[in-house]
């Protein structure tokens, strides 16, 4: 939904994957404080996952920088 929202554009395909990072901690983070049986593993997984996303928005982010301008040559 990000990425239709973001139309695909680096930047802020970027900025939608740094809000789905940080809404999968959240979820982690009070599935911790209400005890639903989270444990070592799943934290260990789920913080793996988040930085996923955050590698993935970082080149997302390199991409915006390199992207040229519409219309000029290489």
């Amino acid at each position: 939904m990000g990425a239709i929202i973001a139309r695909f554009q680096p930047h802020a395909m970027a900025r939608a994957l740094v809000g789905t990072a940080l809404a999968q901690a959240l979820v982690a983070v009070i599935a911790l404080i209400a005890g639903l049986g989270y444990t070592w593993v799943r934290t260990i997984l789920t913080g793996f996952f988040v930085a996923l996303w955050l590698t993935s928005a970082r080149l997302f982010r390199k991409a915006a920088r390199e992207q040229s301008p519409a219309g000029t040559a290489p």
